[in-house]
């Protein structure tokens, strides 16, 4: 494997052994290239391996307050910081808690204790066994989409910091924290 530094995109070049042609390197899209910790390049002052900020706590500088977790690293003309958002993470558990009770409310989506009732009720005033078969099984698809609208999560709220030092002061590698001072509205969005 050989490869070089290519100044200005922020990126690498690398020519690996067994891959001559280019619907080769093509099958090879999205492929991990994995280094061994012993083998990363040097890094100056400043400088981070994205692998160690993948994790880090999040935290506003001013509050001390925790914002969330580094879930990515994207180059964008300068890196930026893709940060799920801790609040988002508490209010899915919650959600979670409260749609494994029976009495879960309409608003989402599941059937209440009284919706269940009431289903039972109407099948059993149905007169023939065949029609209350069908009426069951109605009965059971209606709960299982309700279900299954409730199951979907909404994915997860995430913001993108610049990775400047002016907005990301403190990057504490063997803390696993990460101290960033936003502009105004920059959290907000």
């Amino acid at each position: 494997m050989s490869g070089r530094y290519l100044e200005g995109k922020n990126q690498y070049l690398v020519k690996l052994e067994g891959v001559n042609y280019r619907d080769q390197a093509e099958n090879l899209r999205q492929a991990e290239l994995l280094v061994e910790s012993c083998d990363r390049l040097a890094l100056e002052p400043g400088e981070f391996h994205v692998s160690d900020l993948i994790g880090m706590t999040v935290i506003l500088q001013a509050e001390q307050a925790v914002l969330g977790t580094v879930s990515d690293v994207f180059t964008m003309g300068h890196d930026m910081l893709e940060v799920v958002v801790l609040e988002t993470a508490e209010i899915a558990e919650t959600a979670e808690a409260a749609a494994s009770t029976l009495a879960v409310d309409d608003e989402s989506q599941a059937l209440t204790a009284e919706a269940i009732t009431a289903a039972a009720l109407t099948v059993a005033a149905v007169p023939h066994a065949s029609m209350r078969t069908k009426a069951v099984q109605k009965l059971k698809r209606q709960a299982q989409k309700k279900a299954k609208k409730s199951a979907q999560k909404k994915a997860p709220k995430t913001l993108l910091i610049p990775f400047v030092e002016e907005i990301v002061p403190v990057v504490d590698i063997d803390s696993g924290r990460i101290e960033i001072t936003p502009p105004p509205g920059l959290i907000d969005l």
